[in-house]
């Protein structure tokens, strides 16, 4: 079987984003809304997804297979 990581939005994401468009479809403001509707108040930063990854390929995981794991901070349960 195969582990699959779903992730919400993240600082990395959305700060490429915000670039591209230079504050014009999305802006600061907006990412602030984005964060308070998330329980940790923060975005993920690409370390926080990769910490996930490197303990499902790591010995320590030894009965984990076969799931979607979401990483989002607690946003799918509000």
């Amino acid at each position: 079987c195969v582990n699959s990581i779903f992730f919400s939005l993240m600082n990395f994401a959305l700060f490429c984003v915000y670039n591209f468009y230079v504050n014009r479809f999305i802006s600061a403001y907006f990412i602030e809304i984005i964060k308070s509707k998330i329980p940790t108040k923060t975005l993920a930063n690409p370390k926080d997804i990769a910490n996930v990854v490197l303990f499902l390929i790591s010995k320590e995981n030894t009965y984990i297979t076969g799931q979607n794991i979401l990483v989002d901070g607690g946003l799918s349960i509000c």
